[in-house]
């Protein structure tokens, strides 16, 4: 059942992966000022958002690629959360925001999966994969 239209659905994915791209750079900017570099995989939000926008095949195939690893790493951190003793916390910008019970932390792991399977979901449709289809490769009549 879709609850947008694809033209809608394609905007929010873009403007997920560029609020992911935001907190990567945020985070980013954050560590830098803590003397140590790390560059998250999130900055590709930026681009992918305006590939998703325009309609480039190769950057739906980088926001599929960057949505799998979440929708397999996920499960296996909600799993470890609830089995193991280990402090729970939850992060924002890469800075421990609140340390959480397991059960909290397994739900908010839960909830940022369904939000990645949706997303996987919209750039799957028939239609938006129709959307993306490379014109260049088709010839005239």
């Amino acid at each position: 059942m879709k609850y947008f239209t694809d033209r809608t659905a394609l905007r929010i994915v873009g403007i997920l992966f560029l609020i992911t791209a935001v907190g990567a750079i945020i985070e980013f900017a954050i560590s830098f000022s803590q003397n140590r570099i790390f560059l998250p995989w999130g900055v590709l939000g930026v681009p992918v958002f305006f590939g998703l926008l325009m309609h480039r095949r190769k950057w739906r195939i980088v926001a599929l690629c960057l949505l799998m690893i979440p929708l397999i790493v996920f499960p296996f951190v909600g799993g470890t959360a609830l089995f193991t003793g280990a402090p729970k916390y939850i992060t924002i910008f890469g800075l421990k925001i609140a340390q959480v019970e397991a059960w909290f932390f397994f739900f908010w792991i839960a909830l940022f999966w369904l939000i990645k399977f949706w997303e996987f979901r919209v750039l799957c449709r028939p239609t938006i994969r129709e959307s993306f289809r490379d014109v260049s490769n088709t010839t005239a009549p």
